[in-house]
């Protein structure tokens, strides 16, 4: 409408409607329009309304803590029916990340075991060199604790990478050159 018929509320009551039968009236007849007050914009997913609810994390925390914390609170308080409350944000990209990390992980240790395994041409000798593998990782969970460093995708990332050195580490102490050779391919 142009701005001249849409000046005053009460100008929505002027507008002509058509009804089912072909005749016209104003929507006055219809509805009763008052000023109240709403949402600015309705967002909406899958035909679905969506509240978003946002806050930062304070400096001192961490985000996994803050959205535990947010997660407690959100199931002590359940929603009203019909509804629901999930996180995203920050909080769904971390989890991504983590799962894409721990499968990076699994992969990881299978492909150190695959390089071994061609270079021993045997399925058990390289076990023998994997079993440094959890020494390593218990040392670095042991190091992060007495830190007080939190598990992050950085801390993750070096890991996956520590598995590697470490199973180059192993595979030259021992008394293989084939091993060796396999440690110095993996690093």
């Amino acid at each position: 409408m142009a701005d001249a018929y849409r000046e005053h509320v009460s100008d929505l009551g002027d507008m002509f409607m058509r009804t089912p039968s072909g005749g016209i009236v104003t929507v006055d007849t219809l509805a009763r329009i008052e000023r109240n007050s709403g949402p600015v914009m309705i967002d909406r997913k899958y035909l679905q309304r969506i509240v978003h609810v946002t806050a930062n994390v304070a400096p001192t925390a961490d985000l996994g803590a803050a959205s535990e914390a947010v997660q407690r609170v959100v199931d002590n308080t359940p929603p009203p029916e019909g509804f629901a409350a999930t996180l995203g944000g920050q909080t769904l990209e971390q989890q991504k990340a983590f799962r894409g990390l721990i499968f990076a992980a699994i992969m990881a240790l299978a492909l150190v075991y695959m390089v071994l395994a061609s270079q021993f041409k045997s399925l058990i000798d390289p076990l023998v060199i994997m079993f440094s593998v959890p020494l390593g990782v218990s040392g670095v969970f042991i190091m992060l604790y007495l830190t007080g460093t939190k598990l992050s995708v950085n801390s993750f990332m070096g890991i996956i990478m520590m598995v590697g050195i470490v199973v180059s580490n192993a595979c030259c102490w021992s008394t293989s050159p084939t091993c060796c050779a396999a440690g110095q391919a993996l690093a």
